[in-house]
């Protein structure tokens, strides 16, 4: 090894002393910077100063320490850099502490650690086994003799599953066909990580196979790809993760014809996986621990909502991020329809408005009347208070915050109790998704118009009300004209902890008739027409979305199921009767379940809403007008209101300032 001591020089045992002082401090900073700024200079520094110890005093009792320390930094380099360089380096570190220092402690851990660089980082099972049969052999009751154990029978293990890959049955099969041209090339290994999830994409250019396996010491999750190759960029390539529950993603050619990508954890709940076809890809999510933690502070946060908006309060004139609108002959007569239809509700009380289901009991109707009765009797008395936003603030300032309205979670439209309302969960975060955006320009209208145009204004108009009307954190999966893969928006959605999902779309057909408004949620179903639009927005053959129904029955999502069916139904409801006052052809094409990957995932209730028909000339000229995309927003917007509503609420007065 370079830099070996020479022996019979001349000792200085304070200079090493110093030396590992300097190495340790340099090793913390090295570490407190995020994995992906670390440079190969800066773990070489640390390298150097950890040589200088035994360089100084070959006797000195760190000098073992600092050369396990230094095969230690070389495998982390191999990991970061992708580099089997650094992992030869870093085994032959750990050879230098066995000859030089055998009977030490740290031989023992540096025989193990030989062993597991040549299973994961070099993937060479047949050297890793070899060396760890050689120290069970030496050290037998030693501690490191018991993980050296586990190590071997965890090689066996993986033997077993490739010798027996899965056999995925029925339509699974079908979309799991080894390709006629042989091995497939494996393309991409891309993440989106949050504070306590992450998505891994593994993406193919055919349909394969997957094994997986969760091994111990060092903990990590197991990929492996049978008759795959992976591309030229990814041989050996370390993605590193900067979470608390991951540390990196790695990828290796483990056999000539197998895959291996693997999942190194530092403190994962639970993980699952599923693939998706055309383009061919396997989704991996993995949950931190800390993730009900999370939910369950996001739940608090959103327990206490502010008081009502100020109903004498002028708003201000939206100034919106606008898509590309085009001038279009039909443009006045769309205006006279809009501003006819806005005659119409403003003769109209709110409650018609929304022509929401009114899902509470009888006797809750009369104790909802009373109070309702007694709150109007006590708004009379301070109406004429300055602060109409803060009316009872303004009584009692003392006070930072006093509940003014105790509303209970109602039941869904069918009259289901769900965990969601049994606990009285909130709504505090919403992520709005307009669908395609970038090269896909989804839909195109007779004149020209694109789908991805339409959504993202209604998206950003979404926002807009959102944010000025209420107090939900809102973000988007995208707030300017690119493409983002439809796996990465429910990602987004899940990393931001949302407590609801809405992807905007316009529809489409071959029959230029077609018209109406419908909203999804994610289910496997048998309806020919809505297979026909989760095969379009998915951008993949009705083949394949079959092939996904599989997919979907096999996902935990009961839970989200009928909350996501009832925001639907929300949405619909007033979408519906908005736009039906504008232009009386459209049609009520109602709530429907469908297998749409854009929703495949979602921690949380999720919808997708078609709100036209961008293929229909008249609807085509309907979308070009602002007005019209405004009131499609307002649509949602109060559908959502409703829903949230529905969830029970508890109003609270503004802090006095």
């Amino acid at each position: 090894m370079a830099g070996a001591p020479c022996f019979g020089s001349v000792r200085h045992p304070g200079r090493a002393k110093a030396a590992y002082a300097r190495a340790v401090e340099m090793q913390k900073r090295l570490e407190a910077r995020p994995v992906r700024s670390r440079s190969v200079a800066q773990y070489k520094r640390v390298i150097r100063e950890f040589r200088d110890v035994y360089l100084y005093d070959f006797a000195c009792l760190k000098a073992p320490v600092a050369g396990e320390a230094m095969g230690d930094l070389y495998a982390e380099m191999g990991r970061v850099f992708s580099s089997a360089r650094y992992y030869r380096d870093a085994v032959k570190a750990y050879k230098y502490v066995i000859s030089q220092y055998p009977r030490s402690s740290m031989a023992r851990d540096s025989a193990l650690s030989i062993g597991k660089v040549y299973l994961d980082g070099l993937h060479d099972p047949d050297r890793a086994a070899e060396v760890f049969r050689a120290l069970l052999k030496k050290h037998p009751s030693a501690p490191q003799a018991e993980v050296a154990r586990k190590s071997l029978k965890e090689i066996a293990d993986l033997r077993k599953q490739q010798e027996k890959p899965s056999s995925p049955s029925g339509d699974e099969a079908a979309s799991n066909k080894e390709s006629a041209g042989g091995s497939v090339e494996v393309t991409e290994v891309h993440d989106w990580t949050g504070p306590d999830y992450t998505r891994v994409v593994i993406g193919a250019r055919g349909p394969f196979k997957f094994n997986t396996l969760r091994l111990n010491h060092p903990d990590r999750i197991v990929f492996d790809l049978p008759n795959t190759h992976l591309g030229h960029s990814l041989l050996g390539k370390v993605i590193p993760i900067d979470g608390d529950f991951l540390h990196d993603i790695r990828i290796g050619q483990f056999k000539p014809n197998v895959t291996r990508v693997v999942l190194d954890v530092k403190n994962i709940q639970d993980y699952s996986a599923f693939p998706l076809p055309n383009p061919f890809r396997l989704i991996i999510d993995v949950h931190g621990k800390s993730a009900g933690v999370v939910r369950e502070a996001s739940y608090q946060e959103a327990s206490i909502l502010p008081a009502a908006p100020d109903p004498t309060a002028r708003p201000q004139p939206p100034a919106h991020a606008k898509a590309p609108v085009e001038n279009h002959p039909a443009a006045s007569k769309v205006s006279a329809e809009i501003e006819a239809g806005k005659r119409v509700r403003r003769n109209e009380r709110r409650r018609t408005e929304a022509g929401s289901v009114d899902r509470k009991p009888p006797a809750a109707k009369r104790a909802a009347a009373s109070s309702t009765r007694s709150k109007t009797k006590a708004a009379k008395r301070v109406r004429n208070s300055k602060h109409t936003k803060t009316e009872v603030a303004s009584i009692q300032p003392k006070m930072d915050a006093i509940p003014i309205a105790v509303t209970p979670a109602s039941p869904t439209s069918d009259g289901s109790e769900t965990l969601t309302r049994a606990l009285g969960l909130k709504v505090a975060r919403i992520v709005i998704d307009p669908g395609h955006g970038g090269f896909d320009t989804g839909a195109i209208g007779p004149h020209g118009l694109r789908e991805k145009d339409v959504a993202l204004d209604i998206g950003l108009r979404l926002r807009k009300l959102l944010e000025e009307r209420t107090d939900y954190k809102v973000f988007m999966t995208r707030s300017t004209d690119k493409f983002i893969p439809l796996e990465e928006r429910t990602a987004i959605a899940n990393a931001d902890h949302a407590d609801l999902f809405v992807s905007i779309h316009a529809n489409a057909s071959t029959d230029h008739r077609a018209r109406g408004i419908a909203t999804y949620f994610l289910n496997f179903t048998t309806d020919p027409d809505a297979l026909k639009v989760a095969a379009r927005e998915n951008a993949t053959s009705q083949e394949s979305v079959h092939q996904l129904q599989t997919i979907i029955k096999k996902i935990a999502l009961n839970n989200k199921i009928e909350e996501s069916q009832q925001l639907a139904r929300d949405i619909q409801t007033v979408l519906y009767r908005r736009c039906y006052r504008i232009s009386h052809g459209i049609r009520n094409r109602r709530v429907h379940k469908a297998p749409f990957v854009v929703l495949i995932g979602a921690n949380m209730p999720s919808v997708l809403v078609e709100t036209g028909f961008i293929t229909n000339p008249h609807t085509e000229h309907l979308m070009r007008e602002p007005a019209y995309r405004e009131q499609i927003a307002k649509g949602i917007f109060r559908g959502v209101q409703d829903y949230i509503e529905n969830l029970g609420s508890v109003r609270v007065a503004q802090r006095n300032r």
